[in-house]
This record gives structure tokens, sequence and C-alpha cells, in this order.
């Protein structure tokens, strides 16, 4: 009895030492921050803390749920440590409470832990709705469940673009998850569609889900017309007319208003004749999607073989070419203007066929914050001295920003005109009616005067565009009933002009008129005789009704004897008043030489004065030898 209950004892004993040995050697799994709600299907980081009480080299997470990347957790943990990690979890597909158990290990004493990870994942409605191309008659799209609720009674309708298209199937149920692909099947398209045309396909359920695709419709400007043979459009030629008196643009960059000249070259390098062919074009803007200038015919032509020939166009850029309104006109490379040509074979092999070729040149419109025109200015071209001038126009604000207190001078000094036309403010492309009346007056050569328009802004600068200033000129044609009067008056005195000798020409210019007159002098058509020249002056302010006197000092060639002529220049605002001089030149020798000039054929007898000395003295040398031999 004795020995069993010590055998017990020590039994107990064991037992007791092997359980203070499993208690006092652990590893704690402590939960520090999982979030409250997520998004299915997504992965969440979830924070956890192992604690030991020992030290463990081999640490498995084997046990954990498959939703859990263990690969980074930690393999080993001394004693005592505590270590704070994350850990990635993928949670389920299915809206409502998620759980996973994330389990630790000693692979040698098999000591361990287990702690239940839960979140809530919430409840998704999501549709999706692939895009698609329409290159053929119809293309395939797929509408998908993105969420994780199923999704009942899905309806697909289009928008309304320039084609239309049908589903094969619509008003259909779709499980979480699940995907249904669609055919679409093209029904119609415009006859002049052209370029990247797209429709919205809307996929809506019976709870107000929705989601969008797009589907997209390319289109030659030749449509389902084959190009047969060798039919070619050889060149587009592009040249910019501008408005009617200015030209800001380029050639392929175009203003508002700006006439555009189009020529085609077409050519057929094949051996069989085309005829009726019809030259067609039009301008598309591809940020519109739409033609800015509907499609037009050109003209219509034949076409021998090995033969070519051009066809010219023009349109211009206001409201009467374009089919838009010139506000909505874009800024910048949008445009494209297509030329297509399509005619019929009248022999050979494709005979009775139609073929058609195409071609587009691109092209830049620029809309600038602040540009004004005149546009469609009308007047009497023909006009008569001492009569009243109407000039009608309308101005046109064809920039961005509205303008202000900005005005437009029209001038001309030979008609004494000088006019300024002030406009408190215009707003972007809207326009204001002009007119203007001016007066001629009756005191004028006939022939053709240029009116000068200048467009300034509130800080009297001109508008400009591209390096082009807003100024041009309106030629008037002026005939009748003109009284010329005189404005200037010119003589001019020589005292003697020689051969290889300089000459000092006198002449005195009177100003006719009533107002200051400034001029620029300088000479021409001297050459052939004189070597060089000097002017007293270079320039000339005469009062009204004041005199001043030019002295010319002309070196003369040698042998040079005989009438010769110059032309004296004087240069103003309003033009070069030219008034011809003539000077005769005697030789270098003997001392009655005679010289002399004249001005427009009137002779000024400076000269007279030194033959009657000449005289006089004769005169007194014959008296004296009278006398003596008396």
């Amino acid at each position: 009895m004795k020995i069993k209950t010590f055998n017990f004892i020590i039994a107990s004993m064991f037992l007791l030492v092997l359980a203070t040995s499993f208690t006092s050697a652990a590893l704690t799994l402590t939960e520090i921050n999982v979030p409250v709600n997520s998004t299915h299907g997504s992965t969440i980081n979830v924070e956890v803390s192992l604690l030991s009480d020992s030290n463990y080299t081999n640490l498995t997470w084997d046990g954990s749920n498959a939703a859990f990347d263990v690969s980074s957790l930690p393999l080993e943990i001394t004693e005592d440590e505590t270590i704070n990690f994350t850990v990635e979890l993928t949670v389920s597909e299915d809206a409502g409470i998620f759980s996973a158990d994330l389990k630790v290990k000693d692979s040698i004493s098999s000591d361990g832990d287990l702690i239940t990870i839960s979140t809530t994942v919430l409840e998704n409605k999501e549709l999706s709705v692939t895009s698609a191309t329409l290159s053929g008659d119809s293309t395939t799209i797929t509408i998908t469940n993105e969420g994780n609720v199923n999704l009942e009674n899905i309806v697909l309708t289009s928008s309304i673009g320039n084609f239309e298209i049908n589903f094969s199937e619509n008003n259909f149920n779709l499980a979480k998850g699940a995907t249904k692909e669609v055919t679409v099947t093209l029904v119609n398209e415009d006859s002049d569609l052209i370029g990247t045309n797209t429709l919205t396909i809307t996929a809506t359920a019976e709870d107000g889900t929705s989601s969008t695709g797009i589907i997209t419709r390319g289109a030659g400007f030749c449509e389902a017309i084959p190009s047969l043979e060798d039919l070619r459009i050889k060149s587009i030629d592009i040249s910019n007319r501008g408005m009617e008196h200015i030209t800001f643009g380029e050639e392929e960059k175009w203003y508002p208003f700006e006439e555009i000249e189009v020529t085609v070259e077409l050519e057929n390098r094949g051996n069989n004749d085309i005829e009726d062919i019809e030259i067609e074009w039009g301008l598309y803007n591809k940020e519109l999607n739409e033609w800015v200038i509907e499609i037009d015919e050109a003209d219509k032509v034949d076409l021998d073989e090995d033969d070519e020939l051009e066809v010219t166009f023009s349109f211009t850029l206001d409201e009467g070419d374009l089919e838009i309104d010139l506000d909505e006109l874009t800024n910048g490379n949008d445009y494209e203007l297509y030329v297509r040509a399509i005619g019929e074979f009248s022999e050979g092999d494709n005979e009775g066929e139609q073929t058609c070729v195409e071609d587009k040149e691109s092209a830049e419109v620029v809309i600038e914050d602040d540009l004004l025109a005149l546009n469609e200015i009308t007047f009497n071209e023909d006009i008569t001295c001492d009569s009243k001038l109407t000039i009608n126009t309308e101005v046109w604000n064809i920039g961005e920003d509205k303008q202000k207190d900005f005005y437009i001078r029209v001038s001309n000094n030979k008609l004494g005109i000088s006019e300024e036309f002030e406009f408190e403010d215009l707003k972007a492309f809207d326009s204001e009616d002009l007119i203007i009346n001016l007066e001629i007056p009756g005191n004028l050569d006939e022939g053709k005067y240029d009116l000068k328009f200048e467009l300034y802004d509130k800080n009297d600068d001109l508008y400009e565009a591209n390096d082009e200033e807003a100024e041009f000129y309106v030629r008037l044609n002026v005939a009748g009933n003109c009284e010329v009067k005189p404005t200037l008056d010119i003589s001019a005195t020589l005292q003697e002009a020689r051969e290889g000798k300089e000459a000092e020409i006198i002449v005195e210019v009177t100003n006719l008129g009533d107002s200051t007159q400034t001029f620029d002098l300088s000479l021409a058509s001297y050459n052939s005789w004189v070597e060089s020249y000097e002017l007293s002056t270079d320039y000339l302010v005469l009062r009204g009704g004041e005199t001043k006197e030019i002295v010319i000092t002309a070196l003369i060639k040698d042998d040079v004897v005989g009438t010769n002529e110059f032309e004296l220049l004087l240069t103003s605002d309003d033009g070069i008043e030219t008034q011809p001089i003539e000077v005769e030149v005697v030789k270098n020798s003997g001392l009655f030489g005679f010289t002399g000039l004249s001005i427009g054929g009137n002779v000024y007898a400076s000269s007279l004065t030194v033959l009657i000395l000449i005289l006089v003295i004769i005169i007194l040398v014959l008296l004296i030898v009278r006398k003596l031999r008396k």
C-alpha cells in the first residue's frame, strides 16, 4: 500500500511538472485593427500582434485560411518578444459577414494559437459595358455584372447619332459576376458619313444600376464605292484669298470671312475612258464630328484614258457657306477638306461600273482673342468730283472676347479725308452696321484714289493677327466735274551751264494752297549728263502762300553740250510732284557762250542779260575805235 501511494505521488508530480511546462511555453495572437466594412473581392490589411514566452525558430502559418497572404509573416520569435505585423486578407465576393482563421504553430513543439478575423462585405451593384468598333455590319459587346448582387431586367439603349443600331438581346438578367455577349448590328447610316462617328450604349437594370460603352463607326468619303483601275486625285492645292480687302491667314491657316480657293487635279492613268465624274467636296470638323460645310458638287466632267484635268471651287468661312454659326467654329487643327471623284467607266472590263477616289487636306481655323473685320463693303467705285460718297459695311467682332471703345479711321490726304467712327462695345461674333458719308472735293485731278481703313482698339493700337495689322485700302475712280487748281508754282533761274563745270540752279517753290505742305526733295533722270549734285536742303515745309528757294549745285559731265533735262521730285504723303527742268549746256570755251534753262517748256532768259552786255561792249569798242581814227 505504501508503494502504491508513493507511485501515485510520483505520477502526480510528473503530470504537474508536465502541465506546468506546457502552460509556461505559449504563442499568443491578438487582433489589433481590422476594417469593419470592405468591398467584395477586395484585399484588406489586418493588423495583428504575436506574443511569445519562449524561443521559437520554426513557426508555420499553414493552418490559416487561404484568403490570408502568409508569405511574409514571421517564422521565428524570441522569449518575451511581441511582433506586430500586417497581413493581407482577400474577402469574399458575397455580401455579409466574412470570417477567416489565422493560425500560427511551432512545427517542433506544436505550440500555437488561432484567431478568427471578421469583416462585413458591403452590398455592391455595378455594371460594365465594353466598347467596340463597328467596321462592318455587326460587332459584339459584353455586359458584365461587376457587383455582388443579382441584377434583373437589364435594358440596352443607344444615343442618337449619324448611324443607327439594334441589339440581338435585350431585357435580360445577370447574376452576380455573370456576363452576357450581345451582337450589335448596323441598321442605317447617313449617306455622307465620314471620319470617326460614335454612339453611346447604356445598360440599365431595373433597380437603376447602369453603365455605358461606345460604338465607333469609321467611314471613308467614298463609302462603299470601290476604287477601280487608275483614276486618282493627283493633288489638292489650297489658296487663301483672304477677306475682301485684307488677308490674315495662310494657305492652310484660315480666319473667319476669308475666301478659300481649292484646285483639284484629277488623273486617269488607265486605259479606259471615264464619264460623268462628279467632283464633290465638304469641310469636316473632327472635334464637332460633323460637316461644317455640307458635301457639295464642284463640277461634272469626263476624263479620257491617260488624261488629266483641273477643277477649281471656292468657299468662304461665313454664315453664307457654313452649316454652323460663326461662334461654333473651333479654334485649332480640327478641320479636314475632303474631295472625292465618282465616275462610271464607258468602256473596258468595268464598263458601266462606278469607281471612286478620295483625298483630304488638313486645315486650321484661327479664332483670336481680339480681332475685328469689315465685311461686305459696298460703295460706288466710280464717283465724280464735288460729290458725296456713301460706304456701307458690317463691323464684325471675329474674336472670342467682347470689344470695347474701339474705332475705325478712314482717310486719304489728297482727298482731304480723315474721319473716325467710334463704337462702345461689340460682343464676340456679333456685328454692327456702319454707314460712312464722305465729301469728295471738286479741286482734284481725275484718277484713282485709295481710301485707307484702319481698325484701332481701345489702346489706340491697330488690331493684329498673324503679324498682319488690320489696315487696308479701297480704291475709288474719280472722274468728271473736276476742276484742277495747281497747288504749287515752280520757277528756276540759271547763271550759266558749261560742260565739265559746276552749274548753280535756283528753284523757287510757292505753295498756292491754304494749308501747310511738307516735301522731301530729290532729283531724277540726271545720270546721263550730271556727274553729281547737291541740294541746299533735303526737305521743304511751305505754309499756305509761302515761297522758298532751293539751290541745286550740279557738276556737269564733259561732252554733254546741248539741251539736257532732269526732274525735281517733291514727295509728300499725297504722292510725288514731278517737275521737269531743261538746261542748255554750252562748250567750255570762248567768251560768248550762251546758256539757259526752261521749266515745263517755258524759257527763262537768264542768259539774255549776258548777251545784251556783250552787244553793249561791242558797240562801245566800235565807238572808241572810230574816235581814235579821228
